[in-house]
């Protein structure tokens, strides 16, 4: 990602363009002709070695990613944001994690992730029934970490954004590097460890 060379970007903001964040894939098409092969995206054969995934490159990414979710996320609109900091949201925000109804599984590792951000219980919840939630309920489901008005969801980010630039931005980028690093860490004492290696 170019932002990550860049000593000027210290935060990034992620929203929307328009009236919704982002509704998912388009599944306009119906029928079984949805997931066919000619409707599907072609990919360029890959060395999966020297090809890194997407979640990996967000992972990877020293610099905090708030995201401002300004309306409808639904499917892969939220999925693909998992893998970011810090997630606020407008009141008409829409949160769906919508794939069995389809016919299809959650993407982008969300059956991972989730669960490490709100639980499994809840994860079952949402991903068993694909129900669509309101911008309160992910709040208290605690996928999102705040709710504001529509017109001051661009506002707080930046006031968040502007919290994050008073810390060195050296002791951010490593503070986000253990916290995604010690996820898969199950002993104490090693995490122990790394931390002081860090510090």
């Amino acid at each position: 990602m170019e932002v990550e060379n860049d000593p000027e970007m210290r935060v990034i903001i992620l929203t929307g363009a328009g009236r919704g964040f982002c509704a998912g894939a388009d599944l306009s098409v119906g029928g079984k002709s949805t997931f066919s092969g000619k409707n599907r995206p072609q990919r360029k054969e890959t060395n999966e070695k020297t090809q890194s995934s997407n979640i990996e490159k967000y992972l990877k990414l020293k610099k905090p990613v708030i995201v401002a979710i300004n309306g409808p996320a639904i499917g892969t609109g939220i999925t693909m944001i998992l893998p970011f900091d810090i997630r606020i949201a407008s009141e008409s925000a829409r949160i769906g994690i919508v794939f069995n109804r389809r016919g299809v599984i959650p993407e982008i590792a969300s059956p991972w992730l989730l669960p490490r951000i709100i639980g499994i219980s809840r994860v079952a919840e949402l991903m068993y029934t694909d129900r669509i939630i309101n911008a309160k309920e992910a709040l208290e489901f605690v996928l999102v970490s705040k709710v504001v008005p529509d017109d001051k969801l661009k506002e707080t980010a930046h006031k968040i954004a502007e919290e994050v630039l008073l810390c060195a931005p050296v002791s951010v980028a490593l503070t986000k590097k253990m916290l995604y690093q010690f996820l898969l860490e199950t002993d104490i004492l090693e995490a122990e460890k790394i931390n002081n290696k860090y510090f």
